[in-house]
């Protein structure tokens, strides 16, 4: 039977690692707001400044600054905890190809080159393991932008 390689087949994938996805997920959605939120901070900064409210103005940079260092640091934290997750991932990947390359029959390696098999275990594991990671990142970024553009 044929297996398929879906989402599905790449949730499972990832499973063993879901509480470090989770946690990076939750670092998007605490930081999202607040890189939302930096556009209107500057907005409100040059609306002061062009009414001559020097106080009002001074209050806009302080939050600006406080929302760009927040958004920072919870961006930082976002890519260290899906970048965690994908190097678990690829790790467990790997392990896997490599079991099953070492089950092969010996005529298996007669016939496929050692140059295709070194790259299965390098590169292929590698970027399945980074789209599965950026998917969760990108999809939940683009419905709480969408979501966030709609109710301003």
């Amino acid at each position: 039977a044929r297996r398929g390689f879906g989402t599905l087949t790449l949730l499972r994938i990832a499973w063993p690692h879901r509480w470090w996805l989770y946690a990076g997920c939750g670092a998007l959605l605490l930081r999202l707001p607040l890189s939302l939120s930096v556009p209107h901070w500057v907005a409100e900064t040059i609306g002061a400044l062009s009414e001559g409210d020097h106080a009002s103005a001074t209050r806009c940079i302080a939050l600006l600054c406080a929302m760009g260092t927040g958004d920072a640091l919870g961006d930082f934290w976002c890519i260290y905890l899906f970048g965690v997750a994908q190097q678990r991932i690829i790790r467990g990947l790997r392990l896997r190809l490599f079991g099953a390359i070492v089950r092969q029959d010996i005529g298996f390696f007669d016939t496929t080159p050692s140059g295709e098999i070194a790259s299965r275990l390098t590169a292929d594991c590698a970027e399945m393991a980074n789209d599965l990671t950026w998917v969760f990142r990108f999809t939940i970024e683009a419905v709480v932008r969408l979501g966030s553009i709609l109710l301003y």
